[in-house]
Protein backbone atom coordinates (compact mmCIF):
# COMPACT_ATOMS: atom_id res chain seq x y z
CA UNK A 1 0.00 0.00 0.00
CA UNK A 2 1.44 3.37 -1.05
CA UNK A 3 0.35 6.80 0.18
CA UNK A 4 0.82 10.30 -1.21
CA UNK A 5 0.16 13.66 0.40
CA UNK A 6 -1.13 16.00 -2.31
CA UNK A 7 -2.00 19.68 -2.19
CA UNK A 8 -4.60 20.95 -4.68
CA UNK A 9 -4.86 24.72 -5.03
CA UNK A 10 -8.02 26.00 -3.33
CA UNK A 11 -8.58 22.97 -1.08
CA UNK A 12 -8.96 23.49 2.70
CA UNK A 13 -6.12 21.03 3.36
CA UNK A 14 -4.00 18.46 1.52
CA UNK A 15 -5.39 15.02 0.68
CA UNK A 16 -3.74 11.75 1.62
CA UNK A 17 -4.17 9.42 -1.36
CA UNK A 18 -4.04 5.70 -0.61
CA UNK A 19 -3.77 3.05 -3.31
CA UNK A 20 -5.64 -0.11 -2.16
CA UNK A 21 -6.77 -2.80 -1.72
CA UNK A 22 -9.01 -1.90 1.23
CA UNK A 23 -11.20 -3.62 3.82
CA UNK A 24 -14.76 -4.63 3.01
CA UNK A 25 -16.31 -3.40 6.25
CA UNK A 26 -16.57 0.30 7.12
CA UNK A 27 -15.48 -0.37 10.71
CA UNK A 28 -12.29 -2.04 9.48
CA UNK A 29 -11.74 0.72 6.93
CA UNK A 30 -12.14 3.41 9.60
CA UNK A 31 -9.69 1.54 11.84
CA UNK A 32 -7.14 1.39 9.01
CA UNK A 33 -7.58 5.09 8.27
CA UNK A 34 -7.24 5.83 11.97
CA UNK A 35 -3.86 4.08 12.06
CA UNK A 36 -2.68 5.96 8.98
CA UNK A 37 -3.95 9.22 10.45
CA UNK A 38 -1.99 8.64 13.66
CA UNK A 39 1.11 8.10 11.52
CA UNK A 40 0.47 11.40 9.76
CA UNK A 41 -0.02 13.21 13.06
CA UNK A 42 3.28 11.78 14.32
CA UNK A 43 4.95 13.07 11.14
CA UNK A 44 3.59 16.59 11.69
CA UNK A 45 0.76 16.27 9.17
CA UNK A 46 -2.18 16.36 11.56
CA UNK A 47 -3.82 19.06 9.42
CA UNK A 48 -4.51 16.47 6.69
CA UNK A 49 -8.19 15.62 7.16
CA UNK A 50 -9.05 14.35 3.66
CA UNK A 51 -8.37 10.81 2.44
CA UNK A 52 -8.82 9.44 -1.07
CA UNK A 53 -8.96 5.66 -1.54
CA UNK A 54 -8.23 4.52 -5.09
CA UNK A 55 -8.05 1.31 -7.09
CA UNK A 56 -8.11 0.42 -10.77
CA UNK A 57 -11.80 0.33 -11.62
CA UNK A 58 -13.65 -2.97 -11.58
CA UNK A 59 -16.00 -1.50 -14.22
CA UNK A 60 -14.95 -1.60 -17.87
CA UNK A 61 -16.36 1.89 -18.50
CA UNK A 62 -14.07 3.54 -15.94
CA UNK A 63 -10.38 3.78 -15.21
CA UNK A 64 -10.39 4.51 -11.50
CA UNK A 65 -12.59 3.60 -8.53
CA UNK A 66 -12.46 6.42 -5.97
CA UNK A 67 -13.80 6.72 -2.45
CA UNK A 68 -13.54 9.76 -0.21
CA UNK A 69 -13.17 9.76 3.58
CA UNK A 70 -13.37 12.93 5.67
CA UNK A 71 -11.65 12.76 9.03
CA UNK A 72 -13.78 14.48 11.66
CA UNK A 73 -11.99 17.16 13.71
CA UNK A 74 -11.22 16.04 17.23
CA UNK A 75 -11.95 12.41 16.39
CA UNK A 76 -8.87 10.90 14.72
CA UNK A 77 -10.50 7.50 14.14
CA UNK A 78 -13.91 8.74 13.04
CA UNK A 79 -14.56 9.36 9.35
CA UNK A 80 -17.50 10.46 7.27
CA UNK A 81 -17.63 8.04 4.30
CA UNK A 82 -20.79 9.42 2.70
CA UNK A 83 -19.66 12.67 1.12
CA UNK A 84 -17.82 13.51 -2.10
CA UNK A 85 -14.80 15.77 -2.67
CA UNK A 86 -13.65 17.06 -6.04
CA UNK A 87 -10.31 18.39 -4.80
CA UNK A 88 -9.43 14.95 -3.42
CA UNK A 89 -10.43 13.34 -6.71
CA UNK A 90 -7.99 15.60 -8.54
CA UNK A 91 -5.37 14.81 -5.88
CA UNK A 92 -5.80 11.12 -6.69
CA UNK A 93 -5.18 11.64 -10.39
CA UNK A 94 -2.12 13.80 -9.65
CA UNK A 95 -0.71 11.22 -7.21
CA UNK A 96 -1.03 8.44 -9.78
CA UNK A 97 0.73 10.53 -12.43
CA UNK A 98 -2.01 10.04 -15.02
CA UNK A 99 -1.27 11.76 -18.33
CA UNK A 100 -4.58 11.46 -20.17
CA UNK A 101 -8.25 11.86 -19.21
CA UNK A 102 -9.18 9.57 -16.32
CA UNK A 103 -12.74 8.21 -16.07
CA UNK A 104 -13.60 8.05 -12.38
CA UNK A 105 -16.34 6.07 -10.67
CA UNK A 106 -17.22 7.72 -7.34
CA UNK A 107 -18.15 4.96 -4.94
CA UNK A 108 -19.46 7.38 -2.29
CA UNK A 109 -22.10 9.03 -4.46
CA UNK A 110 -22.56 6.71 -7.45
CA UNK A 111 -21.68 9.52 -9.86
CA UNK A 112 -19.14 9.61 -12.67
CA UNK A 113 -16.52 12.15 -13.57
CA UNK A 114 -13.61 12.74 -15.91
CA UNK A 115 -10.38 14.31 -14.63
CA UNK A 116 -8.27 15.73 -17.43
CA UNK A 117 -4.62 16.77 -16.93
CA UNK A 118 -3.48 19.57 -19.24
CA UNK A 119 0.22 18.65 -19.24
CA UNK A 120 1.19 21.69 -17.15
CA UNK A 121 0.36 20.35 -13.72
CA UNK A 122 -3.26 21.46 -13.85
CA UNK A 123 -6.39 19.34 -13.94
CA UNK A 124 -10.01 19.91 -14.91
CA UNK A 125 -12.95 18.10 -13.32
CA UNK A 126 -16.15 17.31 -15.18
CA UNK A 127 -19.13 15.46 -13.77
CA UNK A 128 -20.66 13.38 -16.57
CA UNK A 129 -24.31 12.37 -16.95
CA UNK A 130 -24.93 9.73 -19.59
CA UNK A 131 -27.83 9.38 -20.15
CA UNK A 132 -28.59 13.06 -19.56
CA UNK A 133 -30.08 13.88 -16.17
CA UNK A 134 -33.42 15.78 -16.06
CA UNK A 135 -32.67 18.96 -14.14
CA UNK A 136 -35.78 18.51 -11.97
CA UNK A 137 -34.12 15.43 -10.47
CA UNK A 138 -31.46 17.67 -8.96
CA UNK A 139 -34.02 19.11 -6.55
CA UNK A 140 -33.83 17.29 -3.23
CA UNK A 141 -37.46 17.95 -2.33
CA UNK A 142 -38.78 18.23 -5.89
CA UNK A 143 -39.33 21.97 -5.37
CA UNK A 144 -37.00 24.75 -6.57
CA UNK A 145 -37.54 26.81 -3.40
CA UNK A 146 -38.59 25.77 0.09
CA UNK A 147 -39.39 27.91 3.11
CA UNK A 148 -37.55 27.15 6.31
CA UNK A 149 -38.54 28.50 9.70
CA UNK A 150 -35.33 29.93 11.10
CA UNK A 151 -34.50 32.62 13.64
CA UNK A 152 -38.17 33.46 14.03
CA UNK A 153 -38.93 34.01 10.33
CA UNK A 154 -39.39 32.12 7.11
CA UNK A 155 -36.20 31.87 5.08
CA UNK A 156 -36.32 30.68 1.45
CA UNK A 157 -33.70 28.06 0.53
CA UNK A 158 -32.98 25.85 -2.46
CA UNK A 159 -31.93 22.25 -1.86
CA UNK A 160 -29.95 20.84 -4.78
CA UNK A 161 -27.90 17.65 -4.97
CA UNK A 162 -24.99 17.09 -7.35
CA UNK A 163 -21.63 15.86 -6.11
CA UNK A 164 -22.96 16.62 -2.62
CA UNK A 165 -26.36 17.82 -1.37
CA UNK A 166 -26.32 21.60 -0.87
CA UNK A 167 -28.54 24.14 0.86
CA UNK A 168 -28.26 27.44 -1.04
CA UNK A 169 -29.20 30.69 0.70
CA UNK A 170 -29.55 34.20 -0.81
CA UNK A 171 -26.92 36.43 0.83
CA UNK A 172 -29.29 39.42 0.71
CA UNK A 173 -31.71 37.53 2.97
CA UNK A 174 -28.95 37.39 5.58
CA UNK A 175 -28.19 41.10 5.23
CA UNK A 176 -25.08 40.94 3.01
CA UNK A 177 -24.58 43.25 0.04
CA UNK A 178 -20.98 42.47 -0.97
CA UNK A 179 -18.49 39.63 -1.00
CA UNK A 180 -16.21 41.70 1.21
CA UNK A 181 -18.87 41.89 3.93
CA UNK A 182 -19.60 38.19 3.55
CA UNK A 183 -15.89 37.37 3.80
CA UNK A 184 -15.50 39.49 6.94
CA UNK A 185 -18.35 37.60 8.60
CA UNK A 186 -17.23 36.05 11.86
CA UNK A 187 -17.81 32.82 13.74
CA UNK A 188 -21.22 34.08 14.72
CA UNK A 189 -22.39 33.70 11.11
CA UNK A 190 -20.65 30.34 10.88
CA UNK A 191 -22.54 29.07 13.92
CA UNK A 192 -25.76 30.48 12.47
CA UNK A 193 -25.24 28.63 9.19
CA UNK A 194 -24.47 25.40 11.04
CA UNK A 195 -27.80 25.78 12.86
CA UNK A 196 -29.47 26.48 9.52
CA UNK A 197 -27.90 23.35 8.05
CA UNK A 198 -29.29 21.28 10.91
CA UNK A 199 -32.71 22.90 10.63
CA UNK A 200 -32.85 22.14 6.90
CA UNK A 201 -31.86 18.51 7.46
CA UNK A 202 -34.53 18.01 10.12
CA UNK A 203 -37.25 19.93 8.27
CA UNK A 204 -36.84 18.10 4.98
CA UNK A 205 -35.93 14.66 6.25
CA UNK A 206 -32.31 14.77 5.11
CA UNK A 207 -29.72 12.61 6.77
CA UNK A 208 -27.73 14.95 9.00
CA UNK A 209 -24.26 13.48 8.80
CA UNK A 210 -21.20 15.07 10.28
CA UNK A 211 -20.49 16.85 6.99
CA UNK A 212 -23.79 16.76 5.05
CA UNK A 213 -25.76 18.54 3.80
CA UNK A 214 -23.38 21.29 2.71
CA UNK A 215 -24.44 24.93 2.91
CA UNK A 216 -23.44 27.94 0.80
CA UNK A 217 -24.45 31.61 0.77
CA UNK A 218 -24.80 33.06 -2.74
CA UNK A 219 -25.05 36.72 -3.76
CA UNK A 220 -25.50 38.72 -6.97
CA UNK A 221 -23.24 41.70 -6.24
CA UNK A 222 -21.45 42.28 -9.55
CA UNK A 223 -22.69 42.14 -13.17
CA UNK A 224 -22.01 38.82 -14.85
CA UNK A 225 -20.79 37.12 -11.66
CA UNK A 226 -22.02 35.45 -8.51
CA UNK A 227 -20.36 35.61 -5.10
CA UNK A 228 -20.36 32.58 -2.83
CA UNK A 229 -19.12 31.64 0.61
CA UNK A 230 -19.41 28.06 1.78
CA UNK A 231 -19.01 26.04 4.95
CA UNK A 232 -16.80 22.97 5.11
CA UNK A 233 -15.18 20.83 7.82
CA UNK A 234 -14.21 22.30 10.25
CA UNK A 235 -15.23 25.86 9.29
CA UNK A 236 -15.27 28.25 6.36
CA UNK A 237 -14.06 26.92 3.03
CA UNK A 238 -11.14 29.06 1.76
CA UNK A 239 -12.85 29.26 -1.64
CA UNK A 240 -15.51 26.78 -2.69
CA UNK A 241 -15.51 23.00 -2.99
CA UNK A 242 -15.35 21.72 -6.56
CA UNK A 243 -18.51 19.73 -5.85
CA UNK A 244 -20.05 22.99 -4.58
CA UNK A 245 -19.08 24.94 -7.70
CA UNK A 246 -20.47 22.17 -9.92
CA UNK A 247 -23.65 21.93 -7.85
CA UNK A 248 -24.12 25.71 -7.98
CA UNK A 249 -23.69 25.74 -11.76
CA UNK A 250 -26.28 22.96 -12.03
CA UNK A 251 -28.63 24.82 -9.67
CA UNK A 252 -28.38 27.93 -11.87
CA UNK A 253 -29.67 25.79 -14.75
CA UNK A 254 -32.81 24.78 -12.85
CA UNK A 255 -35.53 27.36 -13.35
CA UNK A 256 -37.05 28.71 -10.17
CA UNK A 257 -34.17 28.03 -7.79
CA UNK A 258 -32.56 30.84 -5.82
CA UNK A 259 -29.24 30.43 -7.70
CA UNK A 260 -31.14 30.57 -11.01
CA UNK A 261 -32.83 33.84 -9.99
CA UNK A 262 -29.54 35.33 -8.78
CA UNK A 263 -27.74 34.30 -11.97
CA UNK A 264 -30.44 35.98 -14.06
CA UNK A 265 -30.33 39.10 -11.90
CA UNK A 266 -26.57 39.42 -12.42
CA UNK A 267 -26.74 38.51 -16.11
CA UNK A 268 -24.61 35.38 -15.95
CA UNK A 269 -25.17 31.92 -17.36
CA UNK A 270 -24.35 28.47 -15.97
CA UNK A 271 -22.77 27.74 -19.35
CA UNK A 272 -19.91 29.95 -18.07
CA UNK A 273 -20.55 30.76 -14.45
CA UNK A 274 -17.98 33.13 -12.98
CA UNK A 275 -17.81 32.83 -9.21
CA UNK A 276 -16.14 35.19 -6.77
CA UNK A 277 -14.99 33.44 -3.59
CA UNK A 278 -12.81 34.52 -0.64
CA UNK A 279 -9.99 32.50 -2.22
CA UNK A 280 -10.30 34.03 -5.68
CA UNK A 281 -12.32 33.52 -8.88
CA UNK A 282 -13.63 30.12 -9.98
CA UNK A 283 -15.14 29.18 -13.35
CA UNK A 284 -17.87 26.54 -13.37
CA UNK A 285 -19.95 25.33 -16.31
CA UNK A 286 -23.15 23.42 -16.92
CA UNK A 287 -23.88 21.72 -20.24
CA UNK A 288 -27.65 21.56 -20.69
CA UNK A 289 -30.19 20.90 -23.41
CA UNK A 290 -33.79 19.84 -24.01
CA UNK A 291 -34.71 16.18 -24.45
CA UNK A 292 -38.33 15.28 -25.23
CA UNK A 293 -40.61 14.64 -22.28
CA UNK A 294 -37.71 14.97 -19.86
CA UNK A 295 -37.60 18.70 -20.61
CA UNK A 296 -34.38 20.41 -19.66
CA UNK A 297 -31.54 17.95 -19.07
CA UNK A 298 -27.99 18.15 -17.78
CA UNK A 299 -25.19 16.49 -19.73
CA UNK A 300 -22.40 17.49 -17.39
CA UNK A 301 -20.89 20.13 -15.14
CA UNK A 302 -17.28 21.22 -15.05
CA UNK A 303 -14.88 23.21 -12.90
CA UNK A 304 -11.88 25.16 -14.17
CA UNK A 305 -8.29 23.93 -14.05
CA UNK A 306 -6.60 23.37 -10.71
CA UNK A 307 -2.92 22.92 -9.93
CA UNK A 308 -1.91 19.89 -7.83
CA UNK A 309 1.41 19.17 -6.13
CA UNK A 310 2.57 15.89 -4.62
CA UNK A 311 4.16 16.89 -1.31
CA UNK A 312 5.35 13.52 -0.02
CA UNK A 313 5.18 9.82 -0.87
CA UNK A 314 5.07 7.03 1.73
CA UNK A 315 6.22 3.60 0.56
CA UNK A 316 6.39 1.84 3.94
CA UNK A 317 2.70 1.45 4.75
CA UNK A 318 2.51 -2.30 4.15
CA UNK A 319 2.53 -2.98 7.88
CA UNK A 320 -0.89 -1.30 8.17
CA UNK A 321 -2.45 -4.02 6.00
CA UNK A 322 -3.87 -6.09 8.84
CA UNK A 323 -7.21 -6.91 7.26
CA UNK A 324 -8.84 -9.23 4.72
CA UNK A 325 -9.10 -7.78 1.23
CA UNK A 326 -11.08 -8.71 -1.86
Amino acid sequence: MIGHTVRVHGAPCPTFVLAGPFPHQETELSALLGRVRRRLVADGSGHVLKFALVNPSADAGHDLDYRFAQCLPGAPEQFDLGAGCGHSMLASVAALGCRGPVRVRMLNTGERAVCSPDGAGRLRLRFVHDPPLPTRRLLTTGRPVDSLSFDGRLLPVSLVALGNPYVFVDAARLGFTSLEALTRADHRLLRRLERLRGAAARRFGLHLGRTLPKIAVVGAFRPGRLAVRAVTVPGWHPGIALTGAACLAAACAVEGTLPHALARASGCSPAALHLDTPGGPVLATADTGVSGSAGKVLYGTGVGRKRATVLRTYTDLARWRTYATA
